[in-house]
This record gives C-alpha cells, sequence and structure tokens, in this order.
C-alpha cells in the first residue's frame, strides 16, 4: 500500500485510563546532543524534521495512537471472537485493551507494550522539541532568514502542545469528574534533560498548553506561509504546509484545547478562523470521485482524505499496519472492523461516502480528520 497520510487532530472516544511512568525510561538510547547540531540553521531544521520521525513511530501516530491501540479503547473497533465482558477470555493483546484490563498478561504481554510504548515514544518527541526550543531561545536569530527562526520555535512550541494534550486525554481521569481535577498522572515536561519533573493537575496541564500554543500563535501568523505568504529558501520551510504544524493547524487545536476546557467562546473563535481560511487553503470534503481515484498500481490515493488536511504526518509503514490488522489474519473474524452499531456516531446519514469506504472489502481506511471537526 502506498504511503498513507496519518491524521493527527482524529477525536479518540475512549476512556481515559491511568498510569505512572518513570522519565529515566522515555529518553531516548540515541540522545539528541548540542555539539554540532545547532551551530548552524540546517541543524535546527533537521532538528524539527527529527521531531516528526518520532511522532510517526509506530508506538505513537504511526500505529498505537491512530489505527490501533486508542480505537480499539475507544470501542470503535471489533473483532468477532473477542469479548467485550469477560477480561479472562484470552483473545491477546486485543481483549486486555478493549476491556480496560490493564493488568493482564496475554498471550503476547502486547498490552502493557502498548501502552508503555505510547508513553515513550510520546515522551521521547516531547524531549526533542524541548531541546530544540531551548536551543532556539538562545540562539542569534541572525543566523537564520528573517522570520524563519520564528517559524521552527512556533512549531516546536505547538507539537509539544499536541503531544501533551493527548497524554492528558489518555492518561488522566476525565476532565470533568472531580478526579480529573485533582489527580496528578502525567509532567507537563519543558526541558530535555533527566531532573524528574512532578505531575501536575489537568487544569495545571491545560494552562501549560494554553500558554504553548498562544506562543505559537504569535511566532506564526505573520512568519509560516501558509498564513503570511513569505517564501523561504530552507527546503523544509518550503514544503507542503499542511504536513507541518502550521498556524491553521494551531488554530485548530486551539479550539480542540478550549472546546476540551469548557470555554466555547474561544473556541468558537479558533475554529471559525480555520473554517474561513478553508477554502484558500485548498481544503475542501471528501467526494465518491476522490474516494475511487486510484494510480496506476490500481492502489487508492484518496483514502487517507489529503483535501481535508489540516496537519498530518507521513507514515511510509501505516499501509503495512493497516493492512496486517484490518486486512489479514488466520481468519476473517480475526480481523478489526468499524462497528456496525458505531456509524450512527461517526456520520451524520446511512448516505455519508465514508460509511461505503470502510464497508468495502478487504477494509480500505480513511483515517481522517476535516472541517466537520470545528463545527
Amino acid at each position: 500500500m502506498k504511503r498513507i497520510c496519518v491524521l493527527l487532530t482524529i477525536a479518540f472516544g475512549l476512556l481515559l485510563f491511568s498510569s505512572c511512568g518513570d522519565w529515566l525510561d522515555v529518553l531516548p538510547k540515541s540522545q539528541m546532543t548540542e555539539e554540532g547540531i545547532f551551530d548552524n540553521e540546517d541543524g535546527y531544521y533537521s532538528a524539527l524534521a527529527g521531531i516528526y520521525v518520532k511522532m510517526a513511530d509506530k508506538s505513537a501516530y504511526g500505529k498505537h495512537m491512530t489505527v490501533s491501540s486508542v480505537e480499539i479503547m475507544g470501542q470503535t473497533l471489533s473483532m468477532a471472537q473477542a469479548s467485550f465482558i469477560e477480561p479472562y477470555y484470552d483473545q491477546g493483546w486485543f481483549n486486555g485493551l478493549a476491556t480496560y484490563y490493564y493488568e493482564r498478561t496475554t498471550r503476547f504481554n502486547q498490552v502493557e507494550d502498548a501502552i508503555t510504548g505510547m508513553w515513550k515514544a510520546s515522551y521521547n518527541a516531547i524531549a526533542n522539541a524541548n531541546e530544540l526550543i531551548s536551543n532556539l531561545e538562545k540562539q542569534d536569530p541572525s543566523i537564520f532568514e528573517e522570520g524563519a527562526r520564528d517559524v521552527v520555535l512556533g512549531e516546536a512550541l505547538a507539537l509539544r502542545a499536541y503531544i501533551h494534550f493527548d497524554m492528558l486525554r489518555l492518561f488522566q481521569p476525565p476532565y470533568l469528574t472531580e478526579e480529573g481535577k485533582t489527580q496528578k498522572r502525567i509532567p507537563y515536561k519543558t526541558d530535555f534533560g533527566m531532573e524528574f519533573t512532578p505531575s501536575s493537575s489537568s487544569d495545571e496541564i491545560l494552562g501549560y498548553l494554553v500558554g504553548d500554543l498562544e506562543r505559537a500563535e504569535k511566532l506564526l501568523k505573520d512568519t509560516d506561509p501558509i498564513s503570511s505568504g513569505k517564501t523561504y529558501n530552507a527546503t523544509i520551510l518550503k514544503s507542503e504546509r499542511k504536513y507541518k504544524m502550521n498556524y491553521y493547524a494551531v488554530r485548530a487545536l486551539q479550539a480542540r484545547v478550549y472546546l476540551f476546557k469548557g470555554e466555547y467562546k474561544a473556541a468558537y473563535d479558533a475554529a471559525m478562523e480555520v473554517i474561513g481560511a478553508a477554502e484558500g487553503l485548498g481544503i475542501r470534503f471528501l467526494t465518491n470521485a476522490d474516494l475511487g481515484s486510484t494510480d496506476s498500481g490500481n492502489n487508492y490515493v484518496n483514502r487517507s482524505c489529503p483535501m481535508e488536511n489540516i496537519f498530518g504526518l507521513l507514515v511510509d509503514e501505516l499501509g503495512d499496519y493497516i493492512e496486517e490488522d484490518h486486512t489479514t489474519g488466520n481468519s476473517y473474524y480475526e480481523r478489526f472492523r468499524l462497528q456496525s452499531t458505531r456509524y450512527p456516531k461517526f456520520y451524520s446519514s446511512t448516505g455519508d461516502i465514508r460509511i461505503t469506504a470502510w464497508k468495502k472489502v478487504p477494509v480500505q481506511v480513511c483515517i481522517w480528520q476535516n472541517m466537520n471537526a470545528l463545527h
């Protein structure tokens, strides 16, 4: 299967679960060091690209935080032979996640591996974002093209916020509960080092998120090519900005954060700015013609809905991950599929073209986030 774009603003309908983690466990085996990397402009661009690569890891948004574990926990995927009621019924790693029975050791120990992997991969990417931010903040801007430093710094701040937001939603208790207000189960990490960072409450974390995103918004508004029309010589700043944490992706993320907090006017304002810019950005809704489009190898080319992108990652192996979970297995009954009972919750009508895409056999998955999420 051809390269597929994972759209990162998928809203996971999952029950949040608790966990704790040792920061020492998530530092990268081959740590990024300051020596040589941050001596010139290209080093900063390489470091920024490295964060996107880490986010696309199989344990993070490459698989488990998009098309696999979180969808299982959110009860959107089903497997005919799996039980959602009896946690002792051993259906391998799937059943432990589906029944929120995280202490269970299944046949392959993959429940613990999946959860631990998401934590480590996410904080690994955060650590590298922090190192980039730290060096950008003390670097003389004159080594960059005018405006370029602000673009890189804005992206890094927003990526740090993006990942922390998902960590909050995954590992903190539900926000509107009493536990969600008081329990402290994840740290908001703002440094690269091995120093221990105490965990924070959901309100504290949301405060940090809002602060990072406000800084990113201000840095990107008049410097990001997608919002300002500026051009740069650096390849990473000339490439398709919808595959980077661009200005409008920041505004879309702000809308989600404000909505999560219950600040509806701020959420509305942020969302409407993105919606208002959609046509000019070439963002539009998927059509039946798009779903049927194939390349010379008869591979579907638009099943990741690129025309609806606000922000995405390119994951070379995603096609293989979908293939192994959704279209292969020892039998038809061991394949993941969208639960038919969930269709009314995901789609406004039975005529929604995405239902047709889901029902194709073998399943052709459209992992999407579009302007619907902002309305």
